[in-house]
């Protein structure tokens, strides 16, 4: 009896389960035939850039004529947002040569031309990056309901062609766009896309500078206990003090700090970093020490999807700095050649060029420079700064005979932001060097430098308990020269090299 009841509680419990896995696929089967009769939802196909965190590009509006309805207000914050993702769709199709995701920010008229277009591309093995990193919107109409838009759009872009995947041109464009969107499905959507204009870009733009070049004397300054982390929270306003105190005693007006990308925030800055610059900018104008402000410091990626970011970290920057009174001028980049072999040089320079722009839109005052690893690139875009600096390590032979040979081949001012030499004696170098050599060393370069009438700024006022490995690589003889290139000993003592920029 028992089992027989067992037996047909099993099979009750088989039957309930059996109804219920039943039910659950008729359910889920019904689900899947009401999407498919009334489509999926659009948002969650539309295609958004892979980073969420993405730095949008500069854009200003202009939303005077309004011939058809009320002021867009609603609708604006959404409208440059979808705009923009319908823009940097087209970049990304552009390198792919695929339309897809077009059709979720384009009207089928122009996805067809787009797809014609990149049938070309893709038969002559051609393929385009870009970035477009300013745009002027002009709306010239927007509908009653407020689901048409159209405007003009003077969009500056930087833009690199390949074929065969090798890159064979550049293109910094500023161009005219007329354009009309329209809102469906709740998404703005571009449906006229026309070029009007391509103006020339202006290479030798350069603003006359009323500045004595060749009076600026300094160094490269970081403090004893903080090599390469000058604004490191635990060194107290004594000790930069004391610091301009000891540059002023070897006469000098000027000092050469930098500033790392990736420390101050990357594109957002850090405003803990920023108060404490402008800080140490005020204590160094005090003491009537001007500053160099070297930007983008260890700084090493100049990819197309990055420009927008590194535009607004430098935006954000120089938009602080040209109110501040110490500011001398900026040197957008330490030793920017040496990334050539690895980034590739018309990249490199691509880069450079634009930044120069970024900083010119928003100060035109103070001068620019780069500061190059040697004098033979220094030309290097001469046209484009205000004064022409290089770094030296030689003899005092070769400097003379290598500033004679730029100052040919430029119509700037030149000057020596980086030289000197190591006082380092020990297991890895026992003999070569000395304090009493860098001395000689310093008394014989700064008679060629007051004799060709040079401005300087040497490297560096303190000798270093460590650097970083970030700095010369993990080699325990690049970390140990590069501990003692100081004109002051990691005691505090002035070393004999000292005295030379004190006469």
């Amino acid at each position: 009896m028992n089992k027989r009841k067992e037996k047909w509680i099993r099979r009750g419990l088989l039957g309930i389960a059996y109804v219920l896995v039943l039910a659950i696929l008729l359910a889920g089967i019904g689900r899947i035939l009401a999407y498919m009769n009334q489509g999926a939802d659009r948002g969650s196909l539309l295609f958004v850039p892979s980073d969420d965190n993405r730095t949008m590009p500069v854009i200003t509006l202009k939303d005077d004529v309004n011939e058809g309805a009320v002021p867009l207000k609603v609708t604006l914050n959404q409208f440059k947002k979808d705009y923009i993702d319908a823009l940097d769709a087209l970049a990304d199709a552009r390198t792919t040569n695929d339309i897809t995701y077009l059709k979720d920010h384009f009207t089928e008229e122009l996805v067809n031309i787009w797809e014609h277009h990149f049938i070309g591309n893709k038969t002559k093995s051609i393929s385009e990056k870009s970035v477009s990193l300013s745009h002027h919107i002009d709306i010239q109409f927007h509908s009653m309901d407020q689901s048409v838009i159209a405007f003009t759009d003077k969009i500056k872009s930087y833009r690199q062609l390949f074929k065969n995947n090798v890159l064979v041109d550049r293109f910094n464009e500023t161009k005219t766009y007329e354009i009309i969107c329209v809102l469906e499905d709740g998404r703005w959507r571009i449906s006229a896309y026309k070029s009007l204009i391509n103006e020339p870009k202006k290479e030798d733009l350069i603003i006359n500078k009323e500045l004595e070049f060749s009076h600026l004397k300094g160094v490269n300054y970081y403090p004893a206990s903080s090599p390469w982390n000058l604004l490191n929270e635990e060194i107290k306003d004594d000790v930069y003090t004391q610091d301009m105190d000891l540059i002023k005693e070897i006469k000098g007006n000027v000092i050469r700090i930098f500033l790392q990308y990736d420390d101050f925030g990357g594109a957002t800055i850090d405003t803990v970093k920023l108060n404490r610059l402008l800080h140490f900018l005020t204590l160094a104008h005090e003491s009537e020490i001007k500053v160099i402000v070297t930007f983008f410091d260890f700084y090493g990626d100049y990819g197309i999807n990055d420009w927008r970011a590194t535009d607004q970290h430098l935006r954000t920057l120089v938009m602080v700095l040209k109110n501040h009174p110490a500011i001398l001028a900026y040197d957008l980049k330490n030793e920017a050649d040496l990334d050539f072999e690895n980034r590739g040089e018309p990249l490199v320079l691509d880069w450079l060029k634009h930044k120069i722009e970024v900083i010119r839109s928003i100060d035109s005052d103070r001068p620019i420079t780069i500061g190059w690893s040697n004098a033979e690139i220094a030309s290097t875009l001469s046209k484009q700064l205000d004064f022409v600096s290089f770094h030296f390590y030689g003899t005092s032979d070769q400097l003379s005979e290598q500033y004679q040979a730029l100052s040919k081949k430029v119509d700037r001012p030149i000057v020596l932001t980086e030289f000197g030499m190591t006082s380092y004696t020990g297991f890895w170098n026992p003999v070569q060097f000395s304090e009493t050599k860098q001395a000689k060393y310093y008394a014989e370069l700064l008679e060629v430098i007051t004799q060709l009438n040079l401005g300087y700024i040497s490297w560096t006022l303190h000798d270093f308990q460590t650097v970083p490995t970030t700095v010369v690589g993990r080699r325990p003889w690049r970390k140990a020269y590069q501990r003692h290139y100081g004109l002051v000993d990691t005691d505090g003592v002035a070393k004999p090299a000292f005295n030379e920029f004190t006469e």
